[in-house]
């Protein structure tokens, strides 16, 4: 029956219908998934999937073999789960999106202490820049900053991560302290690629001010932004975690810090929505909690 033990990476292949991606969330090779596969089709004696090299589709047999072995395979993960909980064990495989920036700015180290504590897990965490889509790239949870859309996800807030401006010492003796966001409305901005329209509010007691910048630099990537500001070629408007190093050391300035940029931003810990939170998913986003309570990023 060594068929069944193959019956999980089956389950994740329909799902995601790609060897590839599979392949990515397990750690193996894309050749590696297609022999699993080709070996439970040879045990089942049917074909569970059409291939083309550009597409994966199930058939008629796989879509039906699907429909009866989702719902049992993931009820035997959630019973484990379970009586893992019972036994008050963190074990099994947590696959975990977060921004790149915040491993930079420390996250990483919140991690290799859960790690640590919990031997018997085993942790895959990725840094990317996009907006993963959680469920058709196979992860349990999500280190997200901003604001959350996405009303199928469960969401707890870990921190603030307010957006502060920043510039160098220099920037400010060329263009001056600003007062407020319109003082700088010529003053060029390094900015993040994702604000296409350079336009930001602000609020500061019963004031309101929508402000849109200019400036021929721009970037992805806040420690690129960061840099680019403290070479005084603009200044940049960050969350508050990239930034803080810096200005202890004196290389940016914060300005308008009177002034809160709008919509406030917070970080956030997203998952799937599900009947029963493996322990876990739990054990990690407590142990987040705890550590941004700490002030580590």
């Amino acid at each position: 029956m060594d068929y069944l033990s193959r019956l999980p990476l089956f389950i994740r292949v329909a799902k995601m219908g790609s060897f590839a991606a599979v392949a990515r969330e397990l750690d193996m090779t894309p050749s590696a998934v297609s022999k699993q596969i080709q070996r439970l089709e040879g045990e089942l004696g049917v074909r569970l999937f059409q291939r083309t090299t550009r597409k994966l589709a199930l058939t008629e047999d796989g879509h039906r073999f699907f429909e009866r072995s989702a719902a049992l395979i993931e009820g035997l993960q959630l019973a484990t789960d379970e009586l893992r909980d019972r036994q008050g064990t963190v074990a099994g495989r947590l696959r975990i999106s977060v921004p790149i920036a915040l491993l930079d700015a420390g996250l990483a180290e919140i991690f290799a202490e859960f790690a640590d504590q919990n031997p018997d897990l085993e942790l895959q965490v990725e840094g990317a820049e996009h907006l993963v889509d959680m469920l058709d790239e196979g992860f349990d949870v999500a280190i997200r900053v901003g604001s959350l859309e996405d009303s199928s996800l469960v969401a707890r807030q870990l921190a603030p991560s307010p957006m502060w401006v920043l510039a160098s010492p220099d920037f400010v003796a060329r263009h001056g302290v600003p007062d407020s966001p319109s003082d700088w409305a010529e003053a060029p901005l390094v900015a993040y690629t994702g604000n296409a329209r350079k336009l930001f509010q602000f609020s500061r007691a019963d004031e309101w001010v929508e402000q849109s910048y200019t400036g021929r630099i721009g970037g992805n990537h806040g420690a690129f932004l960061r840099q680019m500001a403290i070479q005084g070629l603009g200044f940049a408007i960050l969350p508050s975690f990239l930034a803080r190093d810096w200005l202890e050391q004196g290389q940016v300035v914060r300005l308008l810090a009177d002034w809160t940029v709008q919509p406030e931003r917070k970080i956030w810990a997203v998952y799937p929505h599900r009947q029963h939170l493996p322990s876990r998913v739990r054990a990690l986003i407590d142990h987040l909690v705890e550590g941004f309570q700490r002030g580590v990023t």
